[in-house]
């Protein structure tokens, strides 16, 4: 949980670049509370132990908590959202319906979206990277 002012995500991603760790995925919206944002952070960090990255990154003054993400407590999702050409649709609907996906549009392509935890979308872009003609956006983890 982060202060909703100007400059705080250059601040925090200057302390990761200085510590040599790496920005996996990253994730920004503002909280109910509008001088609150919550930032979702999934790093690697070869030479650095979890305390540690949680107490450089606590040091900041605009950082107003840091919690370490465990699977067993927290509810972890990302966002597919997937564009495919009429040339692909057909494969592309059979594999949307295997994993649940809603279909969004079907005008001249075809378009859907798709929620669920990181493994779940892992399978699902791997089936789509054998499709030509299919475009993939994926969001980063949420936690809550």
């Amino acid at each position: 949980m982060v202060d909703n002012e100007f400059g705080v995500l250059t601040r925090i991603t200057a302390q990761i670049r200085r510590e040599g760790w790496n920005i996996k995925s990253l994730a920004v919206a503002e909280c109910m509370e509008p001088s609150v944002s919550r930032i979702t952070l999934s790093l690697e960090c070869f030479d650095t132990t979890l305390p540690n990255v949680v107490h450089r990154l606590s040091r900041l003054a605009c950082v107003r908590s840091v919690t370490p993400c465990d699977d067993s407590i927290h509810l972890s999702r990302e966002l597919a959202i997937v564009r495919a050409k009429p040339s692909a649709a057909k494969a592309v609907i059979a594999i949307a319906a295997e994993f649940g996906a809603k279909i969004v549009e079907t005008e001249q392509e075809v378009t859907l979206e798709l929620s669920g935890d990181p493994v779940t979308l892992d399978d699902f872009c791997k089936r789509l990277n054998e499709i030509p003609d299919v475009d993939v956006a994926r969001t980063g983890p949420i936690v809550l």
